[in-house]
């Protein structure tokens, strides 16, 4: 084989023949005499035109020789023998895939079950410049209404976290007033005397909220660190205001006997054992007859305490009948702002009479902190709220993205079984910094971190993080931030947000949630995020069946070919391509295989070869490699599909015209774009991959190996593989792109990924990420020189720019440089100079790399699109 662009074999061209044989007719002695050398002569006639006859032959021989070699061969057909004679399969275009999502009538009466077959034909609604493309399912589908548009759970039960100010409780509670107290208690306070947490505020807000149906209770003092989630335990409202027996008896000073008058006694204040506050009524103090004249300091009554004297320690009168103080309630005693909950064990009317005071009053026996110790003989001072009744906390609007492998649902659906794919589709949630709220800062991924302030939005752009200390790691478009719950709130996004999609697949039966069996890679809004379970697979391509004739026993090697091209050909579970053809004789499905060497006599096979215009050509055994066809009329047909290739990629949203509508269905479309195609192997490729195929043998050792073999996949443009260091371990790193521009789907890598180990060691640990596409404006000043036309000359650059800087013409890790812009400029004709300002310095690539234990791909810089500006 060579390595030179072609071969020379040409022993001549006409002029040189002719010339040969001119000179030769004087070196002939029989022609000595003659001495024409006019072309119009018949003798110089015949010379020239054996001289194109040798021209000709000469011609073909050198395009012959050329044609026998990979390096040189100009026809299709050529490398595409030379191929096959060392074992490599052109590829023959790959059809683009996508998932359709089924829409089923839900009015009364409709089907609950709708059976979509396969083969269900869906048309693309083509957009300017384009035509229709056909795709097709290609597995059977049982749709329910229930599964058009899966919502999700956007009311949870609240948890009322450190910092709230707030608590959502059910219904319109209009009976509930500012200064009612609220206590919040935790199911250990529940349970034991003293230990446990709990919170005592008193209202300063109540909203009543019709639109949702409950009331917005708020206090002023936020919740502190140790507050108690109210969902463990209980939420109650304490709207009556109690004080102890006693606390509004007379000032004890100020007491008279009524049987006796009492006597004045003069009492200076250097008698007393200390400083006094004297009565009002000067410097005498009233004393009872037979009473020693002590002089009592302050109004408190002797044996004053909060307690029931005599009685047990937390053993409490109050000063009045109070009915809502039940057994089981929360009584609260508050000394100087310092609250202390209890929880009421025995609560009996009596009748007291003491501290010049009678009075039918409750006695409550409590369960808590002992109340003698605790509030002593502070009787006017400890306040006591009673009354308490439980609110039940009502679901509020779920802040939290969707996000994980369990979505809640807005309501019970039919049971989602194992294993079904359904597409998740929604805009980023977007939060917002809350009101009051200072000191978060956002930390790009590079550069310094940013302050925010209140009211500023922040997109999210993948999972939020919880963290130990109750804190949320946000990841926004912006960078990183960390904050407690309360201090970023959620905000609904615009209604024509960007819509993101993501395919995931159930893990388990449920009707109330989805399970899947990954998280989701992606967070979406709560209130915008929809998910279909009504999901088909579908392929480029619409199913064609032809009778291809009539086989003959008596005729080894009988061929067929296809009336309509080109043919369709899918990828397959493995991550192989393979054809949609179909053959049956006599009704029997045969079997389509690479080549008859190695079948046997009796084997039912086939094989297919499209030549260089598409066409393909089917074809059968001898009767001892492969089975000859048996002997009938027409028993030979075929199915198979029809389109491959660029063309039938459509954008999300273009598949809506379904050409079938089984009964119950209303609207189809795919919710993302079609993924991966490839058009068949053209010459170029074929040269390239053709040695690379035979040096791998079907084996994958070698980081060229992983690279070659992967570079031969329909679909794959460029593949780049390396070594890096995990932290534990080498891994094998391969970045790939996808011909002509083309994003590679998460399917597509997964395929590759599995014919990767499948043709190498299954315990590779093996890498496959797609190569991070960077995309940058260019723009340069031309100097046209003299006599050139400036806007044919600007149009040029403007072409071979494009070109030039395309993505499926630059390299992995291959930085753009201002020596490449200027190089693709000066080749047009007329380019005096060229001055480029955009970019300013060379744009770096980097290859696959570790970052923070992360394996990231390999970056591709290219021109982006409408990024050109030429002047």
């Amino acid at each position: 084989m060579t390595d030179s662009p072609a071969i020379q074999r040409r022993v001549g061209t006409a002029a040189t023949f002719s010339a040969a044989m001119l000179s030769g007719l004087g070196r002939q002695p029989a022609l000595d005499r003659f001495t024409e050398r006019r072309t119009d002569d018949p003798s110089i006639a015949l010379v020239d035109a054996w001289s194109a006859v040798l021209d000709v032959l000469t011609f073909y021989s050198e395009r012959l020789a050329n044609e026998g070699y990979l390096p040189t061969a100009t026809e299709s057909s050529s490398v595409n023998e030379l191929a096959h004679a060392v074992g490599y399969q052109p590829a023959r275009g790959r059809a683009s895939a996508t998932l359709l999502a089924f829409t089923l009538e839900e009015a009364i009466g409709a089907p609950l079950l709708v059976p979509i077959p396969v083969g269900t034909k869906v048309s693309s609604m083509p957009g300017p410049g384009q035509v229709p493309q056909n795709y097709e399912t290609v597995e059977p589908l049982d749709a329910r209404p229930a599964w058009n548009a899966i919502a999700a759970r956007t009311r949870s039960v609240q948890h009322i976290g450190p910092g709230a100010r707030s608590a959502y409780v059910e219904g319109l509670r209009a009976d509930l007033s500012i200064g009612d107290a609220v206590l919040l208690v935790g199911s250990e306070r529940e349970n034991s005397d003293t230990a446990g947490e709990w919170a005592f505020r008193m209202l300063s807000g109540v909203e009543l909220l019709p639109a949702l149906g409950s009331t917005r209770l708020s206090w002023s003092e936020p919740l502190g660190a140790t507050t108690p989630d109210p969902t463990d335990a209980g939420l109650f409202v304490l709207r009556r205001r109690a004080g102890v027996f006693g606390a509004n008896a007379p000032d004890y000073r100020l007491i008279q006997n009524a049987a006796a008058r009492p006597t004045a006694v003069q009492v200076t204040a250097v008698q007393a054992a200390r400083p006094v506050t004297l009565p009002p009524i000067g410097n005498e103090i009233l004393v009872p007859p037979g009473r020693p004249p002590t002089v009592p300091t302050t109004g408190d009554w002797p044996g004053w305490t909060v307690v029931v004297p005599g009685g047990a320690d937390n053993v409490v009168d109050l000063d009045g009948l109070y009915p809502t103080a039940t057994v089981g309630s929360w009584a609260v005693l508050s000394l100087a702002g310092v609250p202390e909950p209890y929880r009421v064990q025995a609560v009996s009317e009596t009748s007291r009479t003491d501290y010049a005071l009678t009075s039918r009053v409750d006695r409550l026996t409590l369960r808590g902190p002992s109340i003698r110790t605790r509030f002593s003989d502070n009787v006017r001072e400890t306040s006591v709220w009673v009354g308490s009744e439980l609110l039940a906390l009502a679901e509020v609007p779920n802040p939290r993205p969707v996000q994980g492998d369990r979505i809640e649902l807005a309501r019970p659906i039919p049971t989602v079984e194992a294993g079904r794919t359904v597409v998740v589709r929604g805009p980023h949630p977007l939060i917002q910094v809350a009101d009051g709220v200072r000191g978060l800062t956002v930390t790009p991924d590079q550069g310094t971190s940013l302050v925010l302030h209140a009211g500023e939005l922040l997109e999210v752009a993948a999972p939020a993080v919880d963290n130990a200390d109750g804190s949320i790691t946000w990841s926004t478009t912006r960078g990183t931030v960390t904050a407690q719950a309360y201090q970023l709130v959620s905000v609904r996004p615009a209604n024509d947000a960007e819509i993101f999609t993501e395919v995931a697949t159930t893990a388990g039966p449920t009707a109330d949630a989805l399970v899947f069996a990954v998280g989701l890679s992606g967070c979406y809004d709560r209130e915008s995020v929809r998910v279909s379970a009504n999901i088909a697979s579908a392929t480029h391509g619409e199913t064609r069946s032809q009778v291809l004739g009539s086989g003959n026993a008596s005729t080894p090697y009988q061929t067929f070919k296809l009336s309509q091209t080109p043919l369709t050909y899918v990828a397959a579970p493995g991550g192989s391509i393979v054809s949609t053809l179909q053959v049956r004789v006599d009704g029997r499905l045969w079997t389509e295989v690479s080549q008859l060497f190695g079948t046997g006599p009796a084997d039912e096979v086939y094989t297919s070869r499209a030549d260089a215009d598409g066409v393909t050509t089917v074809g059968f055994g001898d009767g001892l490699t492969g089975a000859r066809l048996p002997t009938g009329t027409n028993n030979v047909t075929a199915t198979y599909r029809i389109g491959t290739g660029l063309v039938g990629r459509v954008d999300a949203g273009q598949l809506t015209l379904p050409m079938s509508r089984p009964l119950g269905m209303k609207a189809v479309i795919n919710p993302s774009a079609t993924g991966l195609a490839a058009d068949p192997e053209p010459a170029d490729s074929v040269r390239a991959n053709a040695p690379r195929a035979a040096l791998t043998l079907d084996r994958v050792v070698s980081l060229q190996d992983v690279e070659d073999f992967a570079g031969a996949v329909a679909g794959i443009g460029k593949a780049h593989a390396t070594r890096l260091w995990d932290g534990r371990r080498l891994i094998v790193h391969l970045t790939v792109t996808g011909t002509a521009g083309q994003d590679i789907d998460d399917q597509a890598l997964q395929d590759l990924t599995t014919a990767l180990l499948g043709a190498g060691d299954e315990r590779m640990p093996l890498v496959v990420d797609r190569a991070e596409r960077l995309f940058v404006p260019v723009a340069a000043i031309v100097f046209v020189a003299a006599g050139y036309d400036q806007t044919t000359v600007l149009a040029g650059v403007r072409s071979e720019l494009g070109t030039a800087l395309a993505i499926d013409v630059r390299d992995l890790a291959q930085p753009l440089t201002i020596g490449d812009i200027l190089l693709a400029a000066h080749r047009v004709p007329g380019v005096e100079a060229v001055n480029v300002t955009d970019p300013v310095a060379d744009v770096p690539a980097l290859p696959a790399r570790m970052s923070a234990g992360q394996a990231l791909p390999a970056q591709i810089v290219a021109l982006a699109a409408n990024g050109l500006a030429v002047s």
